[in-house]
C-alpha cells in the first residue's frame, strides 16, 4: 500500500522523490479498534452535508466532530487566535448537537511551506495523518469531500483532494478506516441538501479572507467562497434564512463584483464547482442559454483581460433579485 500510495503521490507531484520505509509488523490478531465515527467539522457546505447525510441514514451515525489545526489558517498569531475561536465553535456546536468535540492541534505547519499552494499540496495527509494518532478512539473517519465526481483524477496537479477517493483507502488501517463523503454529490446538490437545517443557518462558515478579517467579523460575505455560497442561495430562494451568518447588504453592495470575480474564477478552467453556479442561474432563467461558460473555459487560462471582460459583462447579463 505505501508503494502505491507513493506511487500516486509522484504522479501529482513528479518532484517528489521515494522514501525507504521500515516499519515493525503489526500484531497478530490486531487489536481491536473502537468503535467511534469521526468527521472533519469546518461548519462549511461540506461538512454540514455529511452531517446531514449521517443523520439521513446515508453515511453510519457520527459520533466525533473534529477540527484540526495543520496549516489551512497559516502559522502566525491570527491564526493561532483563529484556531482558537474554532476549538470553541466544534465544542459549543457539538455540546449542542450531541455529538462529541476533537479539536486536534499540531505542529505540521512547520514542516511545509506557508503559503495556499503549498497546502493544497498536502492537504489530503495533512487532515489525514493526525486521525491515525486516535485509531483508539476512530475506527470510521469520513473526510467531507471538496471535488464532486467528474473533477476526481489521477494526474499532476497542485490539489491533492482531487484524487481523494483512491487516497483514502490507501491511508487506512486495519483498525481505522478513512472514506470520503459526499462526492456524488455536486456543491449545489450540497447547498440544497443543508438549506432548510437550523443548526446551519445559525453556523454555516465558508469564509476565506485572512485570518484577522475571520477573527472579527466570521464570514466576510464577499469573498469569491462566501459570494458563490450567497449566490447559490439566492437562486435557490433561501438567502434570508441565513442572515444570521452573513452580511447581505454587503453582499447586495458588492453582488456585480463577486459575479464578475467568480466568472474569472469559472473560467480559469480548474474544476466545475464555480460554474455550478452559473449553470444554475441559466436553469432558473438568470442568465440566457447562449452563454457556455465551459466552452469559455478553454479560452479563458490564456488571458487575465479576456476573463475580465466576459466576466464584466456576465455580471450585466445576470439581473438583480
Amino acid at each position: 500500500a505505501l508503494g502505491d500510495l507513493q506511487s500516486l503521490l509522484r504522479v501529482q507531484n513528479p518532484s517528489l522523490q521515494p522514501v525507504a520505509i521500515e516499519a515493525e509488523a503489526a500484531p497478530s490478531p490486531m487489536p481491536r479498534g473502537a468503535r467511534g465515527v469521526g468527521c472533519g467539522f469546518s461548519a462549511g457546505v461540506d461538512s454540514m452535508s455529511t452531517l446531514a447525510l449521517s443523520q439521513q441514514g446515508r453515511l453510519l451515525p457520527i459520533s466525533h466532530l473534529v477540527t484540526l489545526n495543520v496549516g489551512a489558517m497559516g502559522d502566525d498569531a491570527e491564526a493561532r487566535a483563529l484556531f482558537e475561536k474554532y476549538r470553541a465553535r466544534v465544542e459549543s456546536f457539538a455540546a449542542s448537537e450531541g455529538y462529541t468535540a476533537l479539536p486536534i492541534d499540531s505542529n505540521l505547519a512547520l514542516f511545509y511551506q506557508s503559503d495556499a499552494n503549498e497546502f493544497s499540496k498536502t492537504v489530503t495527509l495533512r487532515n489525514l495523518v493526525p486521525i491515525l494518532a486516535f485509531q483508539h478512539l476512530i475506527s470510521v473517519y469520513y473526510l467531507s469531500s471538496t471535488h464532486p465526481m467528474e473533477d476526481i483524477f489521477i494526474g499532476r496537479t497542485e490539489r491533492m483532494s482531487r484524487a481523494d477517493p483512491m487516497l483514502l483507502p490507501m491511508l487506512s488501517t486495519e483498525v481505522q478506516f478513512q472514506a470520503d463523503s459526499g462526492t456524488y454529490l455536486t456543491r449545489v446538490e450540497k447547498t440544497r441538501l443543508i438549506q432548510d437545517i437550523s443548526y446551519a443557518q445559525a453556523h454555516l462558515d465558508v469564509c476565506v479572507a485572512p485570518p484577522e478579517r475571520r477573527l472579527a467579523v466570521g464570514n466576510c460575505s464577499h469573498c469569491w467562497k462566501c459570494g458563490r455560497t450567497l449566490l447559490t442561495l439566492e437562486l435557490l430562494g433561501t438567502l434570508r434564512q441565513f442572515e444570521e451568518v452573513f452580511d447581505l447588504a454587503t453582499f447586495k453592495e458588492k453582488r456585480p463584483e463577486i459575479i464578475r470575480e467568480l466568472a474569472m474564477r469559472a473560467m480559469e478552467g480548474d474544476g466545475s464547482i464555480d460554474l455550478e453556479v452559473f449553470a444554475l442561474a441559466q436553469a432558473h432563467g438568470k442568465l440566457p442559454r447562449w452563454l457556455n461558460l465551459r466552452l469559455l473555459t478553454g479560452l479563458g487560462p490564456r488571458s487575465w483581460s479576456f476573463r475580465h471582460h466576459v466576466g464584466k459583462l456576465i455580471a450585466r447579463l445576470w439581473p438583480a433579485p
